[in-house]
């Protein structure tokens, strides 16, 4: 009823914001109006009116005993399914246990916190049945014990994340709930007077505790990661004497800290809108897309400007492009991997150098599809479009789902043996074709080769895999 009542003062009171956003054209209208009242009727307005209609300790007893449905849910559905996640839970344990040189799942983390939440909230609603069922009874009795366990696992893994990639959001929300359990389970264990008010009395404190500066979830682990990316570009000589010196060729590091010092990078620049990251490094993201600018003069500034007059705004750039910027800027980019690392396959994303292409010459574009990834089967919505096998070595052109044209790729998939970190021919990712009824170009702009250096290969069958998206040119 209360998450009901939630719904409906939500629709109303965004209905009513938008209507003033619409009517009156207001400059620079607000937008965080919609999620902070999202945010403020469900923590006011839901919880208040759930507490209005909580009954007095009295009258618990008369009012639930005709509750038969709510009671037949808790003791035959819920609690069942709690001793089933839990089993789940404790096999897992063993058998990482059993394994103790690889890593849990940093799942398992929120699947005890979730689980654990959820048998809470129902140890709090059988409150009235511990007496009449003995299933109940030993369900509140022994579970608080069940729980610590797990808990253990849950710091487990999280430390090991934290170890090697130190303090997120995520991470930090992990171990704040962990003590929750903690405190919560060992009270339950300990405490002759189980009251129930406590455990959510002890989640508004834990909430609290972690909403307040300098420990807030959202500041402490920021300034945690961002004093790391500081450590980690000294260490890398980038950072010297408080300026950021970019690295010459990029092979001055490991693969490793180049990926790790990227993740840090994207990472930091999900908060504030990388301001953080845009103070350090502003005056690569500067030179950056200063260059980018003359480099496209004569092509997408000039006609945005001629066009529509408009200007280059620095402030409108993504997340995605800052983090772009500095990456490339830098010459650390977590798709470019040294071969020396032992993965099986490195992943190449280019920027084509055969832009711009002149298409007057073709009267159709369209999207390249693969069937490496089991679509081959599938129908597309598409007039016209091509499908790649890379394994057929070949590409076949369908009309209306079906083919008539056969492209044969195996020049292009010979030359993908060309292909080192070192060594990408651009003229390659363009492949020229000629046939009935239909001439054109294949558009490659994504490729996941294998490393010729990995002692390993997880590529499934196929040689070369190709993924993301890609376009054609026809002309009929």
């Amino acid at each position: 009823m209360s998450m009901l009542i939630w719904g409906i003062v939500t629709i109303g009171w965004v209905i009513a914001i938008g209507s003033v956003d619409v009517l009156f054209d207001i400059k620079n209208f607000p937008s965080d109006l919609y999620v902070y009242w999202i945010a403020l009727s469900l923590s006011f307005i839901a919880p208040f009116f759930f507490l209005s209609l909580v009954p007095k300790y009295s009258q618990l007893n008369e009012i639930s005993d005709n509750y038969t449905f709510f009671n037949f849910i808790l003791r035959f559905i819920a609690i069942p399914f709690i001793y089933l996640y839990f089993i789940i839970l404790y096999i897992y344990s063993i058998k990482v246990l059993a394994n103790f040189g690889d890593w849990p799942k940093w799942e398992v983390s929120w699947l005890v916190i979730w689980f654990s939440l959820f048998w809470y909230i129902t140890y709090v609603l059988s409150y009235h049945l511990d007496e009449k069922n003995i299933f109940v009874k030993y369900f509140r009795k022994f579970f608080p014990f069940i729980v610590l366990p797990q808990v253990g696992m849950l710091f487990y893994a999280i430390y090991l994340r934290i170890a090697q990639y130190d303090l997120t959001i995520n991470r930090y929300l992990v171990i704040a709930f962990g003590i929750w359990l903690i405190v919560l389970s060992v009270f339950l264990i300990f405490s002759k007077e189980k009251r129930i008010a406590y455990i959510p009395l002890w989640l508004i404190w834990m909430i609290w505790i972690i909403s307040i500066w300098p420990w807030w979830v959202f500041s402490y682990p920021e300034s945690r990661q961002y004093n790391v990316l500081l450590e980690d570009l000294r260490n890398t000589n980038i950072l010297q004497e408080k300026t950021i010196v970019p690295l010459t060729t990029g092979k001055e590091i490991s693969a490793d800290m180049a990926e790790q010092v990227y993740d840090r990078i994207r990472y930091l620049c999900e908060f504030n809108n990388c301001k953080k990251i845009k103070t350090l490094f502003d005056t690569q993201i500067q030179e950056y897309f200063d260059s980018y600018k003359i480099d496209y003069m004569s092509g997408i500034w000039v006609s945005c400007k001629e066009l529509w007059g408009c200007e280059y705004n620095r402030e409108t750039i993504s997340k995605w492009e800052v983090v772009q910027a500095i990456s490339e800027t830098l010459k650390i980019s977590y798709n470019f991997r040294q071969l020396s690392d032992q993965r099986p396959y490195f992943e190449y994303s280019p920027n084509p150098s055969f832009f711009p292409i002149n298409i007057e010459w073709y009267s159709i574009i369209g999207n390249i599809y693969w069937d490496n990834f089991a679509n081959s089967q599938r129908n597309f919505e598409e007039k016209i479009f091509i499908k790649v096998d890379v394994s057929g070595q070949k590409a076949t052109i369908y009309e209306n789902n079906v083919a008539i044209q056969e492209i044969d790729i195996s020049n292009f998939i010979e030359s993908l043996s060309e292909i080192t970190e070192d060594n990408v021919p651009q003229a390659i990712l363009m492949y020229d074709f000629t046939g009935t009824p239909y001439q054109g170009k294949l558009l490659f702009e994504n490729l996941l080769l294998p490393n010729p250096k990995a002692s390993q290969s997880t590529l499934l069958d196929y040689k070369y895999l190709i993924w993301g998206s890609g376009k054609f040119l026809l002309k009929q």
